[in-house]
């Protein structure tokens, strides 16, 4: 590729993402938040509550501390704000070192990798079934995107020890790689599945090929079941699933899963964007042939899809009986990207498709396939509900609205009932859910009681 078109294409892609960044300083606490932050003002409360949180409500044992330790101080909104920027950040870092690691035998550059691991982002929050959930949420974000960020950072090592016959330090190396897995699960229950089932058919499967890392593989298996009982044996648990109904249900539950698993996986898999990108994968699937790509069993790969796409739909119709605010999806579309191209890759591999579509697909034409890409990305789904948001100024009037209620609120200390007006703007990139009009339920109380107030009730 010329150096023109590559200089265009990292433009855009570089454009494209500012505005994600940008949003981040307009999102504003809601919800949980205000529970969160009620909860974290004290010496020790956070501890505390988070705890509490695990006997009395979910076995989240890393991601509780913090929620519970929220960004939010007084009035100030500057660090709540730059959570979003840190965890997009982070997850470009941590794509970049799992990519570091699978392409480990390639000839790729540095700089090539930190281009790829910034696509890869875009896309990411791109197709995000929920943006302002995802990124701009941090009751949310603190739970689900930094989960996804830690189990990237986790595989990338795991990689890394396996890949090598000899290590300077191996006990202190897989000690280290254990122990972020530990941590890892904690993050959320999506997670946890996710990094047991990993572990389990790479185990499986090593067994079968009486391959000599399959000892090495069991004890990140134990591990991850470990960290799964402290999950579902939480006495929280018990509490949280005593507020569903229609939850615990096998059959609903199975029924449900299978249909959303096809609703997202078509949805997915037929998104221009992942079918050119594929294209360009397939076809260059030949720069993959040193790599770990290419000793993975392609069963290995399409059971770790099906296997994504099945239980990021399954565990909250089970544990809730909706799949509700798509969290998991999510999640689960962090892992997908990555299973779903080294899929692709690795057929390309063993049955040389890369051959033959590497003579269609020359330079120009992945050109323009990634221009393409770029801008359907930057024009629909969310790249649209962001670019909509900033254009029409949905984002600074809905900080300022919520700057006002919160105005009105502080104006009105210790007030029996305190009347803030409805929000008139809800932007599709960053609202997440608000206060209703005569229904005093959990969300009036928390924010009630963190400002002070007894009641709060929209007029």
């Amino acid at each position: 590729m010329k150096k023109k078109s590559l200089f265009l294409l990292t433009g855009i892609l570089i454009a494209a993402l500012l505005p994600y960044f940008y949003l981040s300083f307009f999102c504003f606490p809601s919800g949980d938040d205000y529970c969160h932050m009620l909860s974290s003002h004290g010496p020790g409360e956070g501890i505390n509550k988070a705890l509490s949180e695990y006997l009395d409500w979910n076995g989240r044992y890393i991601s509780n501390f913090l929620t519970y330790f929220s960004p939010v101080h007084g009035s100030s909104l500057l660090h709540y704000q730059l959570v979003p920027i840190i965890l997009i950040l982070l997850g470009v870092l941590s794509i970049y070192w799992l990519l570091l690691q699978i392409t480990f035998g390639a000839q790729f550059s540095k700089k090539q990798l930190w281009l790829l691991s910034m696509l890869i982002t875009l896309f990411y929050l791109w197709q995000m079934a929920d943006i302002a959930q995802g990124i701009y949420w941090y009751a949310s974000s603190s739970a689900y995107f930094a989960g996804n960020i830690f189990c990237l950072f986790q595989l990338g090592l795991f990689i890394r020890l396996i890949s090598k016959d000899r290590l300077s330090n191996p006990f202190l190396s897989h000690l280290v790689s254990l122990v972020i897995l530990f941590v890892s699960i904690g993050f959320n229950e999506t997670g946890m599945a996710f990094m047991f089932i990993f572990y389990f058919l790479l185990y499986v499967f090593l067994l079968f090929k009486k391959s000599s890392k399959k000892n090495i593989v069991l004890l990140y298996l134990m591990v991850s079941v470990l960290g799964g009982f402290l999950m579902v044996l939480a006495p929280g648990n018990e509490v949280r699933f005593s507020n569903f109904h229609q939850n615990m249900n096998l059959f609903y539950s199975l029924g449900w899963s299978l249909m959303q698993s096809l609703r997202f996986g078509a949805e997915w898999v037929s998104s221009l964007p992942l079918i050119f990108f594929s294209l360009i994968a397939l076809a260059g699937a030949n720069l993959f042939e040193k790599t770990v790509l290419a000793k993975t069993d392609v069963r290995f790969l399409l059971l770790i899809i099906g296997s994504i796409l099945f239980f990021s739909s399954f565990l909250p119709y089970w544990a809730t009986g909706l799949l509700g605010q798509h969290r998991t999806i999510n999640f689960a579309f962090f892992f997908f990207i990555f299973a779903w191209f080294s899929f692709i890759i690795s057929v390309s591999l063993k049955y040389k498709i890369h051959v033959v579509l590497s003579i269609f697909l020359q330079k120009e034409i992945i050109f323009y396939l990634t221009l393409a890409s770029l801008l359907i990305i930057i024009s629909t789904k969310n790249g649209y509900k962001v670019s909509y948001d900033i254009i029409y100024g949905n984002h600074k009037k809905y900080l300022y609205e919520q700057l006002m209620r919160q105005k009105i609120i502080l104006q009105n200390p210790n007030t029996e009932i305190c009347y803030i007006p409805p929000l008139l703007n809800r932007p599709q990139s960053l609202f997440v859910m608000d206060v209703e009009s005569g229904n005093f339920d959990w969300r009036d109380y928390c924010i009630c009681n963190y400002y002070g107030n007894s009641k709060s009730e929209i007029k």
